[in-house]
C-alpha cells in the first residue's frame, strides 16, 4: 500500500494507543480524575480552550464559558467540530485564526488525537506546558515560551500501590510521546517501584520501549501484561504493533484480528488491520476492514478521503479497474486533500480511465 504522506501520521498514533479499560473491556478511569489538569488551566486563567479526548465532555458541562457559542461552527458543538480538528491539523489552525484559542489540551491518551498532537509538537508556535496521567496541556510560545513544562499531578499521599503505579504510568507515557525520554524513564522507575506488576504498568513500559525502537523488548513486555490478562485491549494493540514493526506480519495479524473482534468501533484499531492485512496481500480482509473504516469515520463526520485512497489501491490489487476508479474519484472530490494526495490520486486516475 503505497501511503501519500499525510497518512503516514496515523502510523504513529498506532504505536501510542494506549486506553485504561478493564479485562471485560470497559473502561476504569484513573485515580484523581481530570481534577488536576482543570485545576491547572483555571491557574492559566484561560478565556477560549480546545480539548479533545477523554476530558471533553465533562470540561464542556463544568466551564461552559470556556467554548465558544454552537453559531461558530454553523450549528455544530464545539466538541465535535474539535474532534472532527484532531484529525486534520490544517483545520486546527483555521479553528485558532477563528477563535484564538489560549491553551490546547490533548486529553486522556495523547496517541488517540493523532495529528493534532503531532502538529502541536512540531508547531513552533505551540509548547508543552503542564503534562500529566489524563494528558497534556499546550500553550502559545507568546506566553509560554520560556517557562518550564510542569509534571503532575501534584503528590497525592492517598494513592499508594496499584494507584499510585497506575498514574506515574500514564505520566511516563506522555512524557514520552513529547519525546522527553529522560523524564519518561524517571516517572517510568517510579512506577515500577510503587508496583512493577501492574498490568498498565507493563503495558506503559512496553509504550516506551515502542518510542525507543526497541520492537522486541515491547513485544515481551506486552506478552508479561497479556500473561495477566490475555483479552486486555492496551497489551493487544502493542503486542501487534511491535510484531509489525518487526516485519512480523503473520504473527501480527492474529493480535490484531482479535482487536477487531473485541474493538472493532476504534477506527486506529481498523486502519491497522488493514495495513497489516496489505503486507500479507490478504486484500479481501483489507478491502472489508477498509470499508468498515470509512462508515465509522463517516457517521462519526470525520475525515474518509485519505482512506478512500487506500481502498482504491487494494481494489486496484485484486484487479477490480471500476471500483478502483470509484475511489479515487470520490477521494479526488475532496477539498482537504494535501499537495502529495492530490498529485497520487490524479495520477492513479489517469492510469484507471478508459482510453
Amino acid at each position: 500500500m503505497r501511503t501519500p504522506k499525510r497518512g503516514r501520521g496515523i502510523l504513529s498514533v498506532l504505536a501510542s494507543v494506549l486506553v485504561f479499560v478493564g479485562c471485560d473491556g470497559k473502561v476504569q478511569p484513573l485515580p484523581l480524575g481530570f481534577g488536576p489538569a482543570i485545576n491547572r488551566l483555571e491557574g492559566f486563567q484561560i478565556r477560549q480552550l480546545m480539548v479533545v479526548g477523554a476530558a471533553s465532555v465533562e470540561v464542556a458541562a463544568r466551564r461552559p464559558s470556556w467554548f465558544p457559542p454552537s453559531d461558530k461552527f454553523g450549528g455544530k458543538s464545539a466538541l465535535r467540530m474539535y474532534a472532527i480538528a484532531a484529525q486534520d491539523f490544517a483545520l486546527f489552525r483555521q479553528m485558532h485564526r477563528q477563535i484564538g484559542f489560549d491553551a490546547v489540551w490533548i486529553s486522556g491518551d495523547t496517541g488517540t488525537s493523532g495529528p493534532l498532537f503531532e502538529g502541536l509538537v512540531a508547531d513552533a508556535g505551540w509548547t508543552p506546558r503542564y503534562v500529566d496521567h489524563q494528558g497534556v496541556i499546550f500553550r502559545g510560545v507568546a506566553v509560554a515560551n520560556d517557562l518550564p513544562l510542569e509534571v503532575g499531578p501534584a503528590v497525592d499521599i492517598r494513592l499508594i500501590g496499584k494507584d499510585l503505579a497506575r498514574v506515574k504510568a500514564a505520566v511516563a507515557v506522555n512524557l514520552s510521546a513529547l519525546r522527553r525520554k529522560d523524564e519518561a524513564r524517571r516517572v517510568m522507575g517510579e512506577a515500577r517501584e510503587a508496583f512493577g506488576g501492574e498490568v498498565d504498568v507493563l503495558v506503559a513500559e512496553a509504550r516506551l520501549e515502542l518510542d525507543e525502537g526497541r520492537w522486541d523488548a515491547a513485544s515481551a513486555s506486552a506478552s508479561r501484561a497479556l500473561s495477566k490478562s490475555r483479552n486486555y485491549i492496551p497489551a493487544l494493540v502493542v503486542k501487534a504493533r511491535a510484531l509489525y514493526s518487526s516485519g512480523r506480519f503473520a504473527e501480527a495479524f492474529g493480535y490484531s484480528r482479535k482487536l477487531v473482534e473485541r474493538a472493532g468501533g476504534d477506527p486506529l484499531i481498523l486502519f491497522n488491520h488493514a495495513k497489516i492485512a496489505h503486507e500479507l496481500r490478504v486484500f479481501g480482509e483489507e478491502i472489508d476492514t477498509l470499508k468498515s473504516l470509512i462508515e465509522v469515520v463517516e457517521r462519526d463526520g470525520g475525515w474518509s478521503a485519505g482512506y478512500r485512497i487506500y481502498l482504491g489501491q487494494a481494489y486496484a490489487a485484486i484487479g477490480d479497474g471500476d471500483l478502483a476508479l470509484r475511489e479515487f474519484s470520490v477521494a479526488a472530490q475532496d477539498s482537504r486533500l494535501s499537495s502529495d494526495q492530490r498529485a497520487f490520486v490524479q495520477e492513479a486516475l489517469e492510469k484507471l480511465r478508459p482510453r
